[in-house]
């Protein structure tokens, strides 16, 4: 049933363009967060600075320098936004690479509130307490790095031990495949950042838009009560001390089939430093055979969803009726998310 599909053409598009009209969740000042990187890949190994910039909630910058130091030459990084994502070249100029629905930026880190998820999982071991550059924090075993990949346990060879701080930061980690250490990394810096508000965000200048036909995603405004309509659902309500910020409707393209996989709707509420993204979709075409992560979790009304450790959070993900799939995802609790996806209804 592409309900979403039929009106499209009726709202008008998400551009690439880097205001804050489109969601309308206040920029914060950004936290900076410069890491030292060891690549023990290369002979000899090769250092580089990595400079992350965090705005919640949806704004983010991340930019590699040669050396140790970001005086070095610049190799380029990404920047996220509310309308997509961004390639940022070595001279630092930008160009969206992606239109997405508005969420969490790439970088942004809870893990703090995924790790012990994960723990109860078997996806990650706890180790201890450690300390990175006189801050503490506590020590995780997985397999992979825990912002690179789903969260999955460690093997006597392939494994990466980290350091995560009591707000969820990530400090530093040692990774080691086919037990050969593959990267250091390691937190120098965490501090007050510049503004990501406007165009800040991409040094002052606008970014080169992507054009419309380049895109793997068709994203439109809309509002709450609209989405929820087409869909044939009740007005999802958001997250106790949460405020309702956007509302989109997104086509994701199957570029294969030369057609579009799947309708949605994504909605957004934030709160102080706070992000709950809702995606209602349905898929368009055969999924293949979707694989779902996470333990079984019981949700009242909805059912049985699967709850999942992510890097900004918790997500959890439902099968509802006439194909209808929810997935919440958060920088909540696990108790508030349980107790917010439990109030929301997908009807008959």
């Amino acid at each position: 049933m592409r309900v979403l599909f039929a009106v499209l053409s009726l709202l008008p598009t998400m551009t690439g363009c880097s205001g804050n009209s489109v969601p309308n969740a206040q920029v914060a000042r950004s936290e900076r967060i410069v890491y030292l990187v060891v690549d023990s890949t290369t002979h000899p190994a090769q250092t580089s600075t990595v400079v992350t910039d965090i705005a919640a909630p949806y704004r983010a910058r991340t930019v590699t320098y040669r050396g140790n130091g970001a005086d070095g030459q610049s190799v380029g990084g990404f920047g996220w936004d509310q309308a997509g994502v961004y390639t940022i070249d070595p001279d630092g100029s930008a160009a969206q690479s992606e239109y997405v629905g508005p969420g969490f930026p790439g970088p942004y880190s809870r893990l703090d509130l995924a790790l012990p998820v994960a723990e109860r999982q078997g996806l990650a071991q706890a180790l201890g307490s450690g300390q990175v550059g006189g801050r503490s924090c506590s020590r995780w075993l997985s397999e992979l790095p825990l912002d690179g990949a789903p969260f999955s346990a460690a093997t006597p060879v392939d494994r990466t031990e980290s350091c995560v701080d009591s707000a969820g930061r990530l400090l530093s980690d040692v990774w080691q495949v086919s037990g050969k250490l593959v990267r250091t990394r390691t937190a120098t810096t965490v501090e007050s950042g510049p503004s990501l508000a406007g165009r800040a965000l991409f040094g002052g200048r606008p970014p080169t838009p992507l054009p419309t036909q380049g895109s793997a995603y068709v994203v439109r405004p809309s509002t709450a009560d609209e989405l929820a309509g087409l869909l044939q659902v009740p007005e999802p309500t958001g997250p106790a001390g949460l405020r309702a910020d956007s509302a989109s409707a997104v086509l994701d393209l199957d570029g294969a089939r030369q057609g579009f996989a799947r309708e949605a709707a994504v909605l957004t509420w934030t709160g102080p430093a706070q992000l709950a993204v809702l995606r209602l979709e349905r898929d368009l075409q055969p999924s293949g055979g979707r694989t779902v992560r996470g333990a079984r979790v019981n949700l009242g009304p909805l059912g049985i969803g699967r709850l999942e450790p992510v890097l900004a959070g918790l997500r959890l993900t439902v099968e509802g009726p006439r194909g209808l799939r929810l997935i919440a995802t958060a920088d909540l609790s696990e108790p508030a998310l349980l107790a917010w996806v439990r109030s929301l209804q997908l009807g008959a």
